[in-house]
């Protein structure tokens, strides 16, 4: 049998990374000038807090995970981790987070979207 060579072979690995703006893209108006006012809000906690964009999400990190926003197109998902803090939630807009992080209770999220009267 000849030597045959394979027909699938990588030759280079790419990887693209993410910004805000990627992120951005998705949301509407009225979430991203939601997100923006959110965004300020995090950042005055402290110098130590890093913005890291991902594609679904921007995570803001300060040793630990503190908050993970996704940005859709009619509405903002903000996921908030609790441990470092105390949640004082009098509307009760927070609802615990099951899903994904291990299935903890010490995240919470929150849903803001443009209600149409």
């Amino acid at each position: 049998m000849p030597n045959a060579k394979s027909k699938w072979r990588v030759t280079e690995v790419k990887y693209k990374s993410f910004d805000i703006d990627d992120n951005l893209k998705r949301g509407n108006k009225e979430t991203v000038a939601i997100f923006n006012e959110l965004e300020k809000a995090i950042l005055e906690f402290g110098e130590a807090i890093e913005e890291i964009p991902t594609k679904f999400y921007i995570i803001y990190w300060n040793n630990i995970i503190l908050s993970k926003s996704r940005v859709r197109k009619s509405k903002l998902q903000i996921s908030v981790y609790t441990k470092a803090f105390t949640l004082n939630d009098l509307r009760k807009l927070a609802e615990p987070f099951h899903k994904g992080w291990e299935g903890s209770t010490e995240y919470y999220f929150f849903q803001f979207q443009n209600q149409k009267t």
